[in-house]
């Protein structure tokens, strides 16, 4: 069981959510590399999310575009 008395000495923070330290509350990240970190990844899964978007419809499209020119 958990020692309340233990969690008042803990003061009021967050934690970074790139690697975990613990930082102030006002803050995101625990330095600049974490945020670059962060929004590289970020960009990074919003690219692959457009690229596998354009592919399904490439893909839904081609075959309807492709039977309308064999008419």
């Amino acid at each position: 069981m958990i020692n309340m008395s233990s969690q008042a000495s803990v003061p009021s923070h967050k934690h970074c959510v790139v690697c975990g330290e613990a930082i102030p509350g006002d803050q995101s990240f625990c330095d600049e590399l974490c945020e670059y970190k962060y929004k590289s990844a970020k960009r990074r899964q919003q690219l692959i999310f457009l690229a596998f978007l354009a592919a399904f419809l490439i893909l839904l499209i081609a075959p309807v575009l492709i039977s309308e020119g064999l008419k």
